[in-house]
């Protein structure tokens, strides 16, 4: 439904059958519609219901011109209004023509006239009724940190060190309607991981040009390249679903300090084992460090 408007009739009686309306708004209107119709509302509710509500005159296909006129005639089924009473009509379209609409552009209707039997109508005011705006449909982007993930592509980690690490992930809905999550990322483990999963989840729902974040935890299966998938399903009119890869290669812990030592003479050995052992021994306020002695071969 575009909009509806109210007819009266005041202390007489009147029969409707003329309805004369013109477009406004920045949409073109000669060239985004499939469908125009007036219909009466029966039942009073102010929506249209399909099968309940009454066409009122015929259906028209687009306007002649952009802010263009139409005319709608029903003669064989006017409206007719008892004294002190009044109808609402609803202007009913079908927004999907031959050119769509894009963001941003209006539809409006203006009543410019109306043709009744009874009390006189000449002079009648022009009545605007608002119609509808174009505006972004529910749009997901992600991003790490910032960096700009995008739909099919990689999310390069590089030098990856230690047994696991995690990622956040924000998702942003740059569209003006929600973001309805299909439940949580799907992650699966590819090349050389362990185990790859949702570890915090997004909200299910986004509301326009507002974020959310999700945790991703993965453990890769040893040293190297390795790589997983990330696929988010959404009601996002774009990037649905919206997957990426992330690679990287994993990288060994830093390697720890008593791996032994050597010197210009030869090998060094210690007793009873491999290397220099540390005694710490802690004797009141003061801390004595004794080395084990080492004898070296020549």
């Amino acid at each position: 439904m575009m909009g509806s408007f109210k007819v009266i009739s005041h202390s007489v009686p009147a029969v409707m059958t003329v309805l004369h309306v013109s477009a406004d708004g920045t949409g073109d209107d000669s060239s985004a519609f499939s469908e125009i119709s007036l219909f009466v509302d029966v039942n009073g509710n102010g929506a249209y219901d399909p099968g309940v509500d009454r066409r009122f005159g015929q259906a028209y296909s687009a306007y002649p011109a952009d802010n263009g006129a139409l005319t709608f005639t029903d003669v064989a089924n006017p409206v007719t209004l008892a004294a002190n009473s009044e109808v609402t009509m609803l202007v009913v379209a079908k927004l999907n023509g031959p050119v769509p609409a894009t963001v941003h552009q209006t539809f409006n209707t203006v009543v410019n006239g109306i043709g009744a039997t009874g009390y006189a109508h000449t002079g009648m005011p022009t009545a605007a009724i608002p119609g509808c705006k174009i505006v972004p449909g529910p749009n997901i982007r992600v991003f790490r940190d910032l960096t700009v993930i995008n739909n099919g592509l990689s999310d390069a980690l590089g030098n990856v060190a230690g047994a696991w690490f995690d990622l956040t992930y924000t998702i942003h809905n740059t569209g003006l309607l929600a973001l309805s999550l299909s439940g949580d990322p799907v992650v699966t483990p590819g090349t050389n991981v362990t185990a790859a999963w949702v570890l915090t989840s997004p909200s299910a729902t986004v509301s326009g040009g507002l974020p959310t974040t999700f945790t991703i935890r993965c453990t890769p299966s040893g040293p190297g390249p390795f790589e997983f998938t990330v696929e988010v399903h959404s009601n996002s009119e774009l990037n649905n679903p919206m997957s990426w890869t992330v690679t990287g290669n994993a990288v060994d812990p830093p390697p720890g300090n008593n791996k032994g030592s050597s010197s210009e003479g030869g090998g060094c050995s210690s007793r009873p084992g491999r290397g220099s052992a540390l005694i710490l021994v802690a004797t009141g306020a003061a801390m004595l460090l004794r080395r084990r002695r080492i004898r070296c071969r020549p």
